[in-house]
């Protein structure tokens, strides 16, 4: 199993839920990819022990596209945008 970390990480498109909450498709290499299965979710705060205001807070997802792409996406909390952290081949 490889992984690619984007560093720095790629704003991508994504499609959420009615809710906002979890992504059902996202736009990679310049097409639409419907999210198959979401495999873990988590969230991440770091910075609020140094008592600033702009904390990074973002909701990751590992999840699995219907052609196969299995990758790490997340919202960054703050601003709402979408980016890609990582593929796994």
């Amino acid at each position: 199993m490889t992984i690619r970390r984007f560093a720095p990480t790629r704003p991508i498109a994504v499609v959420a839920d009615a809710r906002g909450d979890s992504p059902t498709r996202l736009r990679w290499r310049g097409r639409w990819e419907g999210v198959g299965a979401i495999a873990a979710t988590w969230d991440l705060t770091e910075g609020w022990w140094r008592g600033e205001t702009g904390a990074t807070r973002r909701r990751y997802f590992r999840l699995l596209t219907h052609s196969g792409l299995l990758c790490v996406i997340y919202r960054d909390l703050a601003s709402g945008r979408w980016y890609f952290e990582q593929i796994i081949d």
